[in-house]
């Protein structure tokens, strides 16, 4: 025997709503359903969800009675023919338009639209997004995307971003500037637009980093325009996707030109200095030795080791008799 208001297994009666019915009222899309008119255009509004009159602010005995061409702009209209023209051919569509909210305002939507059968009569069923939030996004991105452009752009060193077969995909102003006698640099070979080769350069870090999905950094040499050759600093950075295997690299390259050139401008000094018969030797203000050379090694008796960070003091130590001091302070002073 069921209990009263109950069923048969003691749990309380509940009302089965088709699965329809609760799409219809609790999606966050607007749906219509519409009839056709005589002359092909979308007719009087039969149903309408609780979402369009959430978001168009009308009533929903405001809109059952009147036609969807009601909420669309006067310019958007002439496009209701073909559409519906369409949905009759194809029995679906899906189109972008604007419907106007009660206060005026204009909104961006996205309309799914079917012919369905409904109390016995064709009409139509538009499913309508409200694009909003993703004008929203994509304005987001698009002002991402500027910002990480200008940042690409500003950057005063060299960017290129390749794929796996090293071909340039795209390059940074400053690469423009600096290769851009050259012609178009993207599409080619980098080993090509970058060092006039017909194969992979020996020393390319951007090879090793494809191999081993680590950053790699070498000094390579670049031809100048005018003749000669300048130097970089090329680090090539791996482009992984979300399985962590490589789909491109980065090469961020410096000009080292001036830098390298000073440094071999210092070597050839010090080695000047180093093979100078003369006695050298650089103290700081304080008069610490900072520097000594092979002669004064040599002449004086004391390494080089024995003499950083010490005073002239150290010659004058009573380590040689006063002859050999004599023939020293001769010597430096000749």
């Amino acid at each position: 025997m069921k209990p009263p208001g109950g069923s048969e297994n003691g749990g309380s009666r509940e009302k089965e709503i088709p699965w329809h019915k609760t799409f219809f009222q609790n999606t966050g899309d607007m749906i219509f359903i519409h009839l056709l008119s005589e002359d092909g255009l979308p007719g009087t509004i039969l149903e309408v969800n609780p979402t369009a009159v959430r978001i168009l602010g009308y009533r929903k005995e405001e809109l059952q009675g009147t036609t969807i061409l009601d909420l669309i702009p006067p310019e958007r209209k002439e496009r209701a023919v073909p559409v519906v023209g369409e949905i009759i051919e194809n029995g679906h569509t899906i189109f972008e338009s604007v419907l106007i909210t009660r206060s005026g305002e204009r909104i961006p939507i996205e309309v799914h639209a079917s012919m369905i059968s409904h109390q016995g009569k064709r009409v139509l069923l538009s499913v309508v997004r409200d694009l909003r939030p993703w004008e929203q996004a994509r304005r987001r991105e698009r002002k991402n995307q500027k910002f990480m452009e200008d940042v690409f752009e500003a950057i005063q060193d060299g960017i290129s971003v390749l794929d796996t077969d090293m071909n340039v995909l795209r390059v940074n102003g400053w690469m423009e500037r600096m290769y851009g006698f050259r012609g178009n640099l993207t599409g080619r070979k980098c080993y090509d637009v970058y060092h006039d080769r017909d194969s992979i350069c020996p020393w390319c870090p951007t090879v090793k980093a494809l191999e081993s999905g680590e950053p790699h950094l070498s000094i390579v040499p670049y031809p100048f325009l005018e003749g000669g050759v300048g130097w970089m600093e090329l680090t090539a950075y791996p482009i992984l996707n979300e399985h962590g295997r490589v789909t491109g690299i980065i090469e961020h390259v410096k000009d080292i030109t001036e830098q390298k050139r000073a440094q071999e401008a210092r070597d050839r000094l010090l080695l000047a200095l180093e093979q100078s018969g003369e006695i050298l030797a650089l103290t700081d203000k304080e008069g610490v030795i900072q520097y000594v050379n092979r002669a004064f090694e040599k002449v004086t008796g004391f390494s080089r080791k024995d003499a950083l960070g010490k005073t002239f003091a150290l010659v004058k130590s009573g380590a040689q008799d006063r002859e050999f001091y004599r023939n020293l302070w001769q010597t430096i002073l000749a």
